[in-house]
């Protein structure tokens, strides 16, 4: 896992092949943060949507090569990774709560299949939408700020990697890891009110 760095930098200065070099080496790692960020959004509700976790990374990998040149290293791309999960969820949400607010008869929509819609449910996701969508502009901010905070905190709160997983995968020490998690959790904490 240590070449992903130099296919990274060959990536983002255009190497298609190299970006789909450093997708497989990490596929497994993008696997499990998408499920963990679909299971955290979506709890038990998993079996009912019509997006599917490999559907899901897959709309994120189409953005992250748009996003590519800023991915030099392995802290900046899972960062961006995480990130952009989370941005085609929110999509994903944004588009099921205007479906349910009137469009498509009261149905939710699919992001890789628009015409089949999902069953209608009561509930009023419009607050969670929300909070997702200020949660999105602050780490879109991190990325560029904060780049291991972001990452730390992308890992750990949506992907539930833990902390030894972390050190492992991104190379950091057990200090830099905690300094990053509490500098993420602190700024999140403020752009949120909390």
């Amino acid at each position: 896992m240590s070449d992903l760095t130099p296919l990274l930098q060959a990536a983002a200065a255009g190497d298609d092949q190299a970006f789909h070099l450093a997708i497989h080496v990490v596929y497994g790692d993008l696997e499990r943060l998408t499920l963990a960020s679909m299971l955290r959004q979506f709890g038990g509700r998993l079996d009912r949507l019509t997006l599917m976790p490999g559907d899901l990374l897959h709309e994120a990998m189409l953005r992250l090569m748009k996003e590519r040149a800023a991915a030099r290293s392995r802290q900046e791309f899972f960062a961006i990774a995480a990130t952009l999960i989370s941005q085609v969820i929110v999509d994903y949400q944004r588009r099921r709560l205007a479906a349910k607010r009137g469009g498509r008869a009261g149905r939710g929509v699919s992001l890789d299949h628009p015409d089949r819609p999902e069953p209608a449910r009561n509930a009023n996701p419009a607050a969670g939408l929300e909070l997702l969508e200020r949660l999105q502009r602050e780490m879109d901010a991190m990325i560029l700020d904060d780049p291991k905070a972001a990452e730390v905190l992308a890992m750990r709160a949506w992907g539930r990697f833990r902390r030894a997983e972390i050190i492992e995968m991104t190379g950091m020490n057990p200090t830099e890891v905690d300094r990053a998690w509490k500098r993420g959790c602190d700024r999140i904490e403020r752009a949120l009110g909390s």
